[in-house]
């Protein structure tokens, strides 16, 4: 009987171990938020400083990174860069998470980002998982910025003041753990330790304040002097590049903008996850798994116009617009905003995406230059019908609130629909889609054209006719031949004069 006591006991105590070892593993790469009463406060004001935009720089880390904003030599020391210091103290891997998840790189394309993380962490995680979380944060940097250059550094040495030096040695442990996550292509790693080291391996105190973990003024000048050296590194072989490859590397990278949180779009494997097929020799796009934005500004100082773009592809893959065509519209002052919604056989999702995304551009709408005002919609076929089922239906409720943009409305300012498909349904099987088509005169101002050889035609020619009947106000371009999709129709022109009528653009 006491044997079995005692095993049981032992059983008992092994699986408590096994369980904390398992928490303490996932901890690391399980974004939490930060505790601290101030922390809330600071990711707002980041998030905020975020929206304003024209970042080169983001530092990220904790305390060690966020107390540059207590040195009086900051803004010189980074004078050549626009820097956004996202860093907070006391935080670990699973915090750093949370904040780039929760919004505080979004729509971001700085020329570098720079992370220091971890020391937080050696009190409560093995240097194994702590070093999986930093392969966490890389890769959500590598997937959010994928323009940008991540430059990965060691934690700098520390001496606990009420310890023993084991600190000490669980970072230096860590530090061999942490040049395996870079890739020498997009992520770059560096290690400054021996800055902050004597030859004998002790810390040099000069550099260092009272509790041998945080830094002095010297130590921070230290660590700027190498940190601005490295920058420009990089800074010149982007310079010493052949003209060809500088053309390259110079254009320009769209913002990408997520529309989800990860545990909306099923795991992250899914993230920015596209899935593409060969069609007649061509890459077709035709699997969304983790729905986005891409941004084109218009060249304005004043708030643009903004234009959300959906594609055409009958819910089933989507026919993303060429430069030369999102160009045509931002010589208009229009900012695009590309739609990449749910494919394929999705449209009730691809309706939740567009809601969604109007609320997030609308929400954002100081930090893209835009004028919340005077948001429109525009869809070619699927799109089209997407796009149109806005216009209606924009009042619905058809996922619950995320954040604080879900607050805004959805409703667009305008829309132009061409070669719009499936008014008569999505199989074509009635004379209108009343049901999800109810036609209220509070629709917003629609521009609407086809070829009359499109299948569609007809049912966009009994769409005008009912908005109009309801009092909507609606234009109607036909064409005569150019089937679906309009080829060899100017119709980009009819809707440029139809945006001037409406003077939702200037006359330019």
């Amino acid at each position: 009987m006491k044997s079995t006591l005692i095993l049981s006991k032992f059983l008992l105590l092994l699986l408590l171990f096994s369980l904390n070892t398992f928490a303490n593993s996932a901890g690391t790469t399980s974004p939490q938020k930060g505790r601290h009463q101030w922390w809330t406060p600071r990711h707002q004001e980041k998030l905020a400083e975020a929206q304003k935009g024209g970042i080169d720089l983001v530092m990220i880390g904790d305390s060690i990174t966020h107390f540059w904003e207590k040195q009086k030599t900051y803004p010189k020391v980074f004078a050549p860069y626009k820097v956004l210091n996202l860093g907070f103290g006391g935080d670990r891997t699973q915090n750093v998470l949370w904040r780039i998840q929760n919004g505080e790189i979004d729509g971001l394309s700085p020329k570098f980002v720079t992370i220091m993380i971890g020391t937080n962490n050696i009190s409560s995680n093995q240097v194994a998982d702590i070093a999986s979380g930093i392969k966490a944060i890389v890769s959500e940097l590598k997937k959010r910025l994928p323009e940008t250059k991540v430059l990965l550094f060691s934690v700098f040495p520390r001496h606990h003041s009420r310890g023993k030096g084991e600190d000490y040695k669980e970072v230096q442990a860590l530090n061999k753990l942490i040049p395996a996550i870079a890739d020498d292509k997009q992520v770059f790693h560096h290690d400054l330790t021996a800055i902050f080291q004597e030859e004998n391996g002790e810390l040099k105190t000069a550099l260092y304040g009272r509790d041998r973990l945080h830094l002095s003024n010297e130590g921070y000048a230290a660590w700027g002097k190498a940190l601005n050296a490295i920058l420009a590194k990089y800074d010149s072989a982007k310079s010493a590049k052949s003209p060809s490859s500088e053309k390259k590397l110079n254009s320009q990278q769209a913002p990408i903008i997520r529309l989800w949180p990860i545990e909306r779009v099923g795991s992250e494997e899914n993230r920015l996850k596209l899935v593409f097929r060969d069609r007649r020799g061509r890459k077709q796009l035709c699997g969304v798994k983790d729905p986005y934005l891409t941004v084109y500004p218009a060249k304005t100082d004043k708030p643009a116009v903004a234009l959300i773009y959906n594609p055409g592809g009958a819910y089933k893959v989507l026919g993303i617009p060429t430069k030369e065509h999102i160009k045509e519209w931002n010589d208009l002052g229009i900012t695009v905003f590309v739609h990449r919604y749910s494919i394929p056989d999705k449209a009730d999702q691809a309706f939740q995406d567009l809601q969604r995304t109007l609320r997030l551009v609308r929400f954002n709408a100081k930090k893209w230059n835009i004028d919340p005002n005077n948001i429109g919609v525009f869809g070619n076929s699927a799109g089209g019908h997407l796009s149109a089922r806005l216009t209606q239906n924009y009042d619905q409720k058809v996922y619950e609130d995320i954040d604080e943009a879900d607050q805004v409305s959805c409703e667009p300012n305008f829309a132009i629909l061409q070669c719009a498909a499936y008014f008569q349904g999505i199989k074509m099987d009635k004379d209108f889609d009343a049901e999800m088509f109810p036609m209220k005169n509070s629709v917003a101002p629609t521009f609407l054209t086809y070829s009359k050889d499109d299948k569609f035609c007809m049912g966009g020619v009994e769409y005008d006719k009912r908005l109009k009947a309801a009092g909507g106000a609606i234009e109607l371009k036909l064409y005569e031949k150019g089937g679906h999709g309009m080829g060899g129709c100017d119709w980009f022109s009819e809707a440029k004069n139809w945006l001037k009528e409406q003077k939702i653009i200037a006359d330019q």
